[in-house]
């Protein structure tokens, strides 16, 4: 006869969600990455990809503390520090050449902009890891 493994008192499961989700967003970003490749800027798109996941990383971590903290003083801090890390995103850092891109004959105009399209998609994918690690989520009691 089988038996059925018995958890200790509370533990009923494991909230795996936000792991699945930094792992998910660890994929795209490599997805992403994998598609300029035909593009020929592997080096230049990784720099310009990791810097925005970087500044979007902080930017989690930020809104993340102020979900953990009570203390108006440093809820402030906390968002002016995570208004700071868009200023990448706006500031188009760092930098990258859309010259250095080769695209094929009768590409779409559009590749040429792939340094512009990928640094705030790689800013958003890269706030979901630390937010939905560290954040508090539900109601406050």
């Amino acid at each position: 006869m089988d038996t059925v493994p018995v958890r200790p008192h509370g533990q009923i499961g494991v909230n795996t969600a936000p792991r699945r989700a930094a792992v998910g967003s660890i994929i795209v970003l490599i997805a992403a990455w994998l598609i300029c490749l035909p593009l020929r800027v592997p080096v230049a798109m990784a720099v310009v990809e990791l810097g925005g996941a970087a500044c979007g990383a902080l930017f989690g971590l930020f809104l993340a503390m102020v979900t953990r903290t009570r203390n108006v003083a440093r809820i402030y801090l906390f968002l002016a520090l995570a208004a700071l890390t868009l200023w990448p995103v706006l500031a188009d850092w760092p930098p990258a050449n859309p010259a250095s891109i080769h695209v094929w004959t009768g590409a779409p105009t559009l590749l040429y902009s792939a340094f512009d399209i990928m640094r705030p998609a790689a800013f958003i994918i890269g706030l979901i890891p630390p937010f939905a690690l560290l954040g508090q989520h539900g109601p406050d009691l």
